[in-house]
């Protein structure tokens, strides 16, 4: 039974993928009525709330937020309105839950420019967002007041973290990073926030296979669940109080990272886990994982069409499905190289090659068909940096929790800064061979089956009974 669900999550995943994909299917207000829609064409006096921090657009002139829509002004004539409108308008002292009023056409969001160009339209609509503006004036009529949403708050904590960042981590090692690389990497691995991250180091870390680490996913949910699991142990906290606890921190983090479809995954995946302990139940992860991927495609089908959660469900996947017979298989040849050479092998190695092949395996498609790149540079990359990521990660949160004894965060700054050179310069290093790293074209749909054929004989194989090495 449990495979079911899982193996339901699959198929939905590709049912809905080809459905929008080939067959053009639109699931816009699947559950809601959006209809600021309805005002497509039309030039408005459109109102409404600031619901995401407003971002400087790389020019430095503009911004750019999502509005959630209160009343549209045709010529005098207010009509209530409802849905998200994202919104491009010049730079201006703005703040998340602020009510504005502005002068704007209202507009469908931009497909691609040119055939496999950037398409802002479908990134939009995995945001649940199916309307765009371009204000030229605006002004704020409502600044905001005191909001104890878990949305609010998550976003305060965001911007804490972020100033927090910025003022310790500007201008450590300037003279080899004059482009605050490393503040940018520290805020992406912590918050998702790649503000700052250069065209060159983004590059870098594609080829050398170490991309993911820039986007927050299930990787960084799970290093946080892991850090809380750790306090609450040393502070002897019961059970059940450390579950409830553990539930309440994952979904203020899914807030600070802007419920990010990978976040929002791994999010729903652990509180799975967590409720499933009330009732005295061992949870499954293949189960947990599927019910985390149906209910988030309920909620926007078009997460679907997202790279963020492809991958991350794929990595679980993967993870869930290779990593162990891959891990004993590595084991066993391990402890017979160590029994014939005398060379001792630690287990931690075999456990992250199997934890690499076993992501590597399930994701290589994805990043063919969203990157057109296919890289092996992985293999080694992630052995150095994945435990780097974590220390990284904690580090961060240390500097932002002492940020306000200014001697203390900085040398704490510096000491997390040492990681964070020593990843770009490895990622530099790996991109550097180019024989690890092909550009190919996009695959199509029967690129995609035969994949899937062989990701079904590499599992079967693995499954096999084996039979362990042997001295002698």
């Amino acid at each position: 039974m449990k495979r079911y669900i899982f193996l339901a999550a699959c198929a939905l995943i590709v049912g809905i993928h080809i459905s929008i994909t080939y067959f053009g299917v639109s699931y816009m207000n699947l559950w809601r009525n959006d209809n600021v829609q309805n005002y497509i064409g039309e030039h408005v006096w459109l109102t409404g709330r600031v619901v995401s921090p407003p971002q400087v657009t790389r020019t430095g002139f503009n911004i750019t937020f999502v509005l959630d829509a209160e009343t549209v002004d045709i010529r005098g004539d207010v009509r209530p309105a409802s849905g998200r409108v994202s919104v491009l308008a010049p730079v201006a002292d703005l703040n998340f839950g602020d009510v504005i009023v502005g002068f704007t056409e209202l507009s469908a969001p931009t497909g691609p420019r040119f055939d496999g160009g950037f398409d802002h339209g479908e990134r939009l609509r995995q945001q649940d967002i199916y309307t765009s503006a371009h204000m030229r004036r605006f002004e704020v009529v409502q600044y905001a007041g005191a909001d104890f949403s878990l949305t609010a708050i998550g976003v305060q904590i965001r911007q804490s973290i972020v100033t927090a960042i910025d003022h310790n981590f500007s201008g450590i090692f300037e003279r080899y990073y004059p482009n605050n690389e490393v503040a940018g990497v520290v805020k992406s691995i912590m918050v998702g926030d790649r503000s700052d991250i250069t065209d060159t180091v983004r590059l870098d870390f594609s080829r050398a296979g170490i991309g993911h680490i820039l986007a927050v996913s299930g990787m960084h949910v799970g290093i946080l669940f892991a850090m809380i699991s750790f306090l609450l142990v040393k502070f002897k906290v019961q059970k059940i109080w450390a579950h409830l606890i553990g539930i309440l921190v994952l979904l203020l983090f899914m807030a600070v990272a802007l419920y990010t479809p990978s976040v929002t995954r791994a999010t729903i995946m652990m509180i799975i886990f967590l409720v499933s302990y009330f009732f005295q139940r061992e949870p499954d992860q293949l189960t947990s994982l599927g019910i985390a991927a149906i209910i988030i495609l309920i909620m926007n089908p078009y997460s679907v069409t997202s790279p963020s959660f492809l991958l991350s469900f794929s990595s679980v996947a993967g993870i869930l499905l290779f990593y162990q017979p891959l891990n004993e298989r590595l084991q066993n040849l391990s402890a017979g190289i160590s029994r014939k050479s005398k060379l001792r092998i630690h287990k931690f190695f075999p456990e992250s090659l199997a934890m690499s092949v076993a992501t590597f395996l399930a994701t290589v498609f994805w990043g063919a068909y969203f990157f057109n790149i296919l890289t092996f540079g992985g293999f080694l990359t992630n052995l150095v940096a994945m435990p780097f990521v974590a220390f990284i990660m904690v580090g961060g949160f240390v500097v932002w929790a002492v940020s306000w004894i200014p001697i203390l965060s900085t040398v704490v700054a510096y000491i997390v800064a040492i990681p964070v050179v020593f990843i770009l310069e490895a990622a530099n290093f790996i991109a550097g061979f180019q024989f690890i790293w092909f550009h190919i074209p996009t695959p199509g749909g029967g690129m995609f089956v035969l994949y899937l054929g062989l990701l079904v004989i590499v599992y079967v194989l693995l499954r096999k009974p084996k039979t362990k090495l042997t001295s002698g």
